[in-house]
């Protein structure tokens, strides 16, 4: 269950008030889609981070860099990153 009270989930409707972070994923696993596809309707191409380790390392650049992940831009920034990243290494 989510756990959404009505007023919010009308506000998520209406488009005055947006779910957190935490909420997306919680509703994305409710629903067993990604977060990319519940918030862009699109799935993105990369390989997924499966390793404990390198979830590690992307949550201490996180905190280390104070980068706040709600931000759909940062959140698109930081992809385009790691696609980079992800291209040089393979490529």
């Amino acid at each position: 269950m989510l756990s959404i009270g009505k007023s919010t989930l009308g506000m998520y409707e209406t488009n005055k008030r947006e779910p957190g972070h935490d909420m997306t994923s919680h509703i994305a696993a409710f629903f067993e889609v990604s977060v990319d596809w519940l918030t862009t309707g699109k799935e993105f191409a990369y390989a997924p981070m499966a390793s404990t380790q390198e979830e590690i390392i992307i949550k201490d650049l996180v905190q280390r860099y104070n980068i706040d992940l709600t931000r759909d831009r940062t959140r698109e920034k930081l992809e385009k990153i790691i696609q980079l990243v992800f291209e040089e290494s393979t490529g």
